[in-house]
């Protein structure tokens, strides 16, 4: 009857499984017998065998957890014959070249395609314990390495990883997800192993592997975090995957694992970063101690992991490449992406900017310190832009992300540490040196002039702990203000200029004690917060505005 439905085995599907079901589970162990004797002849009966079995699962109803146990014998037999047949039929494929690993007959392709189908039914609700137990995730494990059989054997690791740990689990089951995290993390290193020496994926089937191993492993850990951060060892090597997954230059990769490092930054559990033993912190991660403070130890995060994922962040601000970014990095694409996706990218990557500058004050002021003096470049010391304009205006973005990780005191976690004199002078020696250097910058074009006033402002939270530097910012605003009335011709474009750099000013007097400012600058800043929202007026009230800020910056002067 079974070969006779074979060829509307679709339409039949509910039927069987139906009929097969409402007989209790003493049919379900009786239909084994049939089936077994069903897949002897050949591909084309193995096939269809597979595929009863997977309707068996599929229409399996209400089936609840409780009802496992009594499905105990059924369900272990299921797994030994779906092995059996993927090991049997998996041979006959290889069987003429080996080595070459090449098809001798579709009709097994098609066999092994159905094992996989059934497998992957079974994945969903089966004890992950049998599954490893009686051998079919060693089974699927052996197809990963064949083109024709990879995305359902991905397909079948998936939906393993996405299985979440029951609440009275056992030893076994930490055994059994372990077991998978060992074959993913195998897989993947072989990928990036070949990626490495051949500088690229030969084909977009590759990279789509690579992809999903990734979106495994991403996955299993997202589930099932204890299966792993109970070996350090494993934990280390499975980090410095994600890391070069996260800095690899081909876009998907990196955007593949994004959510595990925003996963592990922002709700990962403490075994990332408390460790017992002071000793082996100091081994695993080279903290300073300075840096620990009230939040224990991070004994995977080390300082150069956390250089890499800001670095690369950094990188992958932009949608373009630019000059000063090597030539293979691929940036987010509108084409490829979508438009309104970036700015909800741009916003993860400034997440886990953040996160960092939680955890490591003085490593991310001085990384980004640094990528803001190499987006400069020469204009740090002359009047020219920037080479990459694009780039430095992204970097303050980062700058923002970063200072007010450091010093807003409205950070609700509690997890910033700057309890310690040496933290605070680490701090100060770098956002001085990096605010003394923006500061000397002579730029007088409106566009140029606006960028350096929205640097200056995102110093407001380091300002509100440095009085003494407030009067020189203040007052390079008031010169940037005076410079776009002096240079700039076109009315239109130098309101909105002059509008944007008083905003700044006004954010900065209000971010800082007013004790801060001298009292004749507390006038001009008083000026411009009265007549700051009408730099969209006619021309004739903005030229008054512009030459009474011009006279208060001139009495200013001559005070000084």
């Amino acid at each position: 009857m079974m070969r006779h439905l074979f060829s509307s085995r679709s339409a039949t599907a509910a039927l069987v499984a139906k009929a097969i079901w409402s007989g209790g589970i003493s049919l379900l162990n009786d239909l084994l017998s049939p089936v077994t004797y069903l897949s002897k002849p050949g591909p084309d009966d193995a096939e269809l065998a597979a595929f009863t079995l997977k309707w068996i699962s599929d229409f399996r109803g209400g089936l609840c957890e409780a009802d496992l146990p009594d499905l105990d014998e059924f369900l272990t037999n299921v797994m030994l014959f779906l092995s059996s047949l993927l090991e049997k039929h998996f041979e006959s494929i290889i069987a003429e070249r080996p080595d070459e690993l090449m098809v001798s007959t579709e009709k097994d392709v098609l066999t092994v395609t159905s094992c996989l189908l059934a497998a992957n039914a079974y994945a969903e609700w089966v004890p992950v314990v049998h599954l490893v137990k009686h051998g079919l995730v060693k089974r699927c494990e052996s197809l990963l390495h064949l083109s024709k059989f990879q995305t359902y054997a991905l397909k079948f690791f998936k939906i393993l990883c996405q299985r979440r740990r029951p609440i009275t689990a056992a030893q076994d089951y930490d055994d059994a997800m372990g077991h998978v995290f060992e074959i993913l993390m195998s897989i993947s290193q072989d990928s990036l192993t070949k990626d490495r020496a051949c500088s690229d994926f030969s084909s977009e089937r590759e990279l789509d592997v690579a992809e999903g191993i990734c979106d495994c492993l991403v996955t299993l850990v997202s589930s099932n975090m204890q299966c792993i951060v109970s070996d350090t060892i494993k934990t280390s090597c499975f980090l410095r995957q994600m890391l070069e997954y996260y800095q690899h230059y081909k876009i998907a990769l990196h955007f593949q694992c994004l959510p595990f490092w925003l996963m592990v930054l922002t709700k990962g559990p403490k075994e990332f970063f408390l460790a017992s033993d002071p000793a082996d912190v100091a081994f695993a991660s080279g903290t300073n101690s300075a840096e620990k403070g009230n939040i224990g130890t991070i004994l995977f995060f080390s300082d150069g992991i956390c250089s890499v994922i800001l670095d690369v962040s950094f990188k992958r601000m932009l949608k373009t490449p630019g000059t000063i970014l090597p030539c293979s990095l691929e940036l987010w694409s509108d084409e490829l992406h979508g438009k309104n996706g970036f700015i909800q990218y741009r916003s993860r990557l400034l997440d886990l900017i953040k996160y960092i500058a939680y955890r490591r004050p003085i490593l991310a002021a001085s990384r980004v310190a640094q990528r803001i003096n190499s987006v400069t470049g020469d204009a740090i010391t002359v009047s020219n832009p920037p080479k990459d304009l694009a780039a430095f205006e992204s970097a303050q973005l980062v700058l923002n992300t970063v200072v007010n990780a450091i010093f807003d005191d409205s950070v609700e976690n509690g997890e910033i540490i700057l309890d310690t004199q040496f933290s605070l002078h680490r701090i100060h020696d770098i956002f001085g040196g990096l605010l003394t250097q923006l500061l000397s910058l002579k730029w007088t074009e409106p566009r140029l002039a606006v960028i350096l006033g929205h640097y200056l402002s995102a110093f407001c939270p380091y300002l509100r702990r440095h009085p003494p530097v407030v009067p020189a910012v203040v007052n390079k605003l008031f010169e940037l203000l005076s410079s776009i009335t002096a240079s700039c011709h076109d009315l239109s474009i130098a309101q909105s200029a002059q509008s944007q750099i008083c905003s700044c000013i006004i954010h900065v007097c209000k971010a800082v004690n007013s004790t801060a400012l001298p009292s004749d600058m507390k006038l001009c800043c008083q000026f411009v917060i009265l007549f700051n929202g009408s730099w969209s007026c006619s021309t004739s009230k903005h030229s008054h505005m512009t030459l009474r800020i011009s006279s208060l910056l001139t009495s200013r002067k001559k005070m000084y």
